[in-house]
């Protein structure tokens, strides 16, 4: 069955794609378009994202502030293979070290203030500078 659907849900997700993809120059035109990530950040933690959308490849990198309401971007760490970690060992507390899932984070605030999430494919966004 998944078979015979995978040609109407592809053409399904390319036609919701294309359709984004006009609303968002719809809404740069309008005032109401953000690119800027800690731009986002704060409006979706605000309650004020109706849709976020992100590239498949996106991977940002950050620590936030300790009140929560700013990603401050850093560059994205390459995975660290530690051979005998010790057990037990805990960072100290208020430590704050680089997130590789702000990503995760973004989409959970615009969710829990309901809004759309859509991630389409890599280059589909225009940037807005």
């Amino acid at each position: 069955m998944a078979q015979r659907l995978q040609p109407a849900l592809a053409d399904f997700h390319a036609r919701h794609v294309e359709q984004t993809v006009a609303e968002l120059a719809e809404a740069r035109g309008h005032g109401k378009y953000l690119d800027d990530v800690p731009d986002v950040w704060t409006a979706a933690i605000d309650g004020r994202v109706r849709r976020l959308v992100g590239e498949d490849g996106l991977v940002l990198a950050g620590r936030i502030t300790e009140d929560g309401r700013k990603p401050e971007l850093a560059d994205v760490p390459k995975p660290v293979t530690v051979p005998n970690p010790k057990p037990g060992i805990e960072p100290p507390a208020r430590t704050y070290c680089a997130a590789t899932d702000t990503v995760e984070q973004l989409v959970d605030h615009a969710i829990n203030s309901d809004a759309q999430v859509l991630f389409v494919p890599d280059s589909t966004v225009p940037s807005g500078r």
